[in-house]
């Protein structure tokens, strides 16, 4: 990464600054889940982008390329490479000799790494010129990393922010003076830049907080800056982030970050739900229960299949939001809002037999399609409820070639299968060694088909489990052995 002349960064946004494009952070934070990027990182990346939380994306480039001379991107959106297919050739027809160009980009590397500055950061005129009429932009590297700090000029704008971020990563600092150094980067005009790391020295370290709470308390600069930072977030994450934050630092309550979490959860929650928000909600590890109510809900969440399915990751434990979700089950709307609402039933405890009854039921419905009575089964697994009907129903799903049809996706009814057993409570070996016949009589047994089977055996009761290990009249002798093996290599054993 330090070796290039030239790096070409043709995606969106590859060097943007902070200033605000075309669209919201929130239009922005949905593009980037729609692209399966992570919650966690998609929400850096809108908070980079817009907010006022660490550097700027083009900053990041910069320290990823460090001592790059030339580094080419967008500040906003890109074109698509069909686009800019012929902007690049024009202007590779216009530089026919580049190897010349490169040496001569090396010469002015060499010069600048010797102190002469003037040499870098230089423009590359002809590409700007062929590139126009996009968001074009460029810059040059600038950071190097902790170890490399001592090669960069003291003179260097970058110097003391990567000097103050390595000492936190280093073992230099007591107590005392790392919250001497706390204090000053939260004192410092560019705080936030500090935020991710301070907030990582903190979990490192937990006997520091008392001290460090007991100084923030009587500091009201720095609780006043951390509360504006949180006011600004521009997304519902990005102000979970520094709510987090703030919250170490006492600078809110639990009740206020509480209902920070929730106020995030529901502007994710307005229907129409897309696969990103859902996808956002569902990949956010919540460390307390979000305390949602059908009252702080659109009526219209329970006709939207995404909705559906992230009521169930939140697990909602609202009677009033699982009767409803019960009721569009049983209705005669849409087939995927029905798939959506059964598998959203998942969230039901051992005590709502009127709900573990009615999806038991389904799998003996003659009248309802195989894609509901396949996601009952695999909502009833997730309850931790099992019967004999259930196990029924699972034998029949993995001996089907059949493909389930859910909003538009395709699934095997046989994988459905599979990720049943992976989660379904087995009470006795019998039970297992049922379903380990059907697996085993596959004509292709994939690794992961053992890894499920040996889930199964692992929530066994100890002397149920010992069982399998003791059975000496299991026909299959050539799968048993594999099962075993596999069992021993996640270390379930008698």
């Amino acid at each position: 990464m330090e070796n290039p002349k030239e790096v070409f960064l043709l995606g969106c946004n590859t060097l943007a600054k902070k200033e605000e494009d075309n669209r919201t952070a929130s239009q922005y934070l949905d593009i980037l889940l729609a692209d399966n990027i992570p919650l966690s990182e998609a929400t850096r990346t809108v908070e980079q982008r817009y907010g006022s939380v660490g550097t700027s994306i083009e900053d990041s480039m910069k320290r990823a390329f460090k001592n790059v001379p030339h580094i080419y991107g967008f500040d906003s959106v890109g074109p698509s490479g069909k686009n800019i297919e012929h902007m690049l050739n024009k202007y590779h027809q216009q530089n026919p000799d580049y190897y010349s160009h490169l040496n001569e980009v090396e010469i002015k590397r060499a010069l600048s790494l010797m102190n002469k500055f003037t040499e870098w950061n230089q423009q590359n005129q002809s590409l700007a010129n062929v590139l126009k009429v996009t968001n074009f932009a460029q810059t040059s590297g600038l950071l190097v990393t902790c170890s490399g700090l001592s090669g960069l000029s003291v003179e260097d704008p970058a110097y003391e922010k990567l000097k103050n971020i390595c000492l936190l990563k280093s073992d230099k600092l007591n107590e005392e003076d790392g919250i001497e150094h706390i204090l000053n980067l939260l004192s410092d005009e560019n705080f936030s830049l500090y935020i991710p790391a301070i907030s990582d020295y903190l979990d490192s370290k937990p006997s520091l907080s008392e001290g460090l709470l007991e100084r923030i308390e009587n500091n009201s600069v720095i609780k006043s800056k951390i509360q504006n930072l949180y006011n600004s977030a521009k997304t519902g994450f990005g102000k979970l982030d520094i709510a987090s934050f703030a919250l170490k630092l006492n600078i809110i309550s639990k009740s206020e970050y509480l209902d920070t979490e929730k106020k995030a959860m529901l502007t994710y929650l307005q229907p129409p739900v897309s696969v990103g928000s859902r996808d956002a909600i569902c990949s956010y590890n919540a460390k307390n229960n979000i305390n949602l109510k059908k009252s702080d809900l659109s009526n219209k969440v329970f006709s939207d299949f995404n909705a559906l399915l992230a009521l169930k990751c939140l697990e909602v434990k609202d009677p009033e939001i699982i009767n409803a979700i019960l009721d569009v089950a049983q209705s005669k709307s849409s087939l995927d809002n029905r798939l959506g609402a059964i598998y959203a039933l998942a969230v039901v405890g051992p005590d709502n037999i009127k709900t573990l009854k009615y999806l038991e039921g389904n799998l003996l419905n003659s009248k309802i399609s195989d894609a509901e009575k396949g996601l009952s089964l695999m909502a009833l697994a997730e309850t931790g409820y099992i019967s004999d009907v259930m196990i029924l129903r699972l034998v029949k799903m993995l001996k089907s070639k059949s493909v389930f049809r859910i909003n538009n996706e395709s699934m095997p009814e046989r994988v459905a299968g599979l990720g049943a057993l992976s989660m379904m409570q087995f009470k006795t070996y019998d039970q297992v060694k049922t379903v380990c016949k059907v697996v085993g009589e596959s004509k292709k047994i994939d690794y992961q088909d053992y890894e499920n089977l040996v889930m199964a055996l692992e929530k066994l009761p100890p002397e149920e489990r010992s069982k399998f290990f003791q059975d000496t009249k299991f026909e299959n002798k050539t799968f048993y052995n594999e099962l075993k093996k596999v069992a021993s290599q996640y270390n379930v054993t008698e």
